[in-house]
């Protein structure tokens, strides 16, 4: 029934370690929690808790039968086999890492696990052909996923970084950027972001299609998905039924005097040229209602040659419209448990600073 670190399992035998570990109040437990949830057959959902990246987090019902579908199609997407190793390095209290287990479920791999760390390829390993990864972890195991060659790599939870999406070129594993969120129980579009295949395109899962409404906000559809259809707050680029460019979230979009600055964009553009944590924001503006600010987590501020610097690399990389007319300096920018970005929260804290 379920294959966890190299052992095989049936239904009895996982009830007896779900008892066995499911008081622990740690990752493990975490694990075999869920894995009771899953198992219990007089219900037919899980309850799973929402990020909180765009607004109060929630606890929603996902039905089993639609992660089931959902696994089945990242299954077939990437091809994944019953004699896969694949590993489980991420909280299973949040639905990725509970999606690696209902994966096992279905494909039969061979679950590995281990606690979640930024760092989870530091120890030895077997080998591994699948995993799930943030891109906090995809920075700090960068230098150990060089020399290793894992089939396929999913990283999801917060937007990647241009600079490290451009650094996973040197990396042989075939590396997935995800599109998705809790509502949808997994990622709904992949999109390669290494080797001869490496794209700004994300590309939908079987059975799923895409469309727009009237701002370009997308919308998902799928037969086997809990919520369907549903509407998202992610301004896109809409290339076909299938296909879709992320441009940034509707609710991130700054209104300088009237026009609208994608603050992502902004950042996919400049970040090349910028050696530091940096995200693009706003602050009120008595002219223009908002005004286009540069952040940098730094507990320092900039030096007047540091600022100068600055302006100097990206002034001929925007538009006039789009330039910082601001750089702020904070010691921590605020994030969610998940280690998403929380820009409203940081710039408000800018403001307090």
């Amino acid at each position: 029934m379920l294959t966890l670190n190299g052992q095989k399992y049936s239904r009895n035998e996982l009830q007896q370690q779900c008892d066995r570990y499911s008081q622990q109040n740690d990752w493990q437990g975490d694990i075999f929690r869920f894995i009771a949830e899953w198992i219990d057959e007089g219900n037919d959902s899980i309850r799973v808790q929402t990020s909180g990246s765009t607004g109060t987090p929630k606890s929603i019902l996902l039905k089993k039968e639609h992660l089931i579908q959902s696994a089945i199609r990242t299954q077939n997407y990437l091809g994944l086999r019953a004699e896969d190793n694949a590993l489980l390095c991420l909280p299973a209290r949040y639905i990725a890492g509970k999606m690696m287990i209902v994966r096992a479920f279905v494909t039969g791999y061979n679950l590995i696990t281990v606690a979640p760390s930024a760092n989870p390829f530091s120890q030895p390993l077997q080998r591994i052909d699948f995993t799930a990864i943030t891109p906090h972890q995809l920075w700090e195991s960068y230098e150990k996923l060089r020399q290793m060659n894992i089939r396929n790599i999913i990283v999801g939870g917060a937007e990647i970084p241009p600079s490290l999406e451009a650094k996973t070129r040197n990396i042989p594993s075939a590396v997935f950027a995800t599109y998705g969120m809790t509502e949808t129980g997994s990622h709904v579009a992949l999109r390669r972001i290494n080797g001869t295949e490496a794209s700004t395109i994300y590309e939908a899962l079987p059975d799923v299609s895409f469309d727009v409404d009237t701002q370009n906000r997308l919308i998902i559809r799928a037969d086997y998905l809990t919520y369907s259809p549903l509407q998202t707050n992610d301004v896109v680029e809409l290339l076909d039924h299938k296909h879709f460019r992320w441009l940034g979230r509707y609710d991130n979009v700054i209104n300088s005097g009237g026009i609208k600055i994608f603050p992502e964009e902004v950042e996919r553009i400049i970040a090349p040229v910028i050696p530091f944590v940096f995200f693009i924001g706003s602050l009120p503006h008595e002219k223009f209602s908002e005004m286009v600010c540069l952040f940098i987590e730094r507990a320092t501020p900039l030096t007047e040659d540091e600022q100068q610097d600055i302006i100097q690399r990206i002034r001929p990389l925007l538009s006039p419209h789009k330039l910082p007319r601001k750089t702020i300096c904070l010691p921590h920018f605020e994030y969610t448990t998940t280690g998403k970005l929380l820009r409203k929260e940081t710039c408000r804290k800018a403001i307090i600073h």
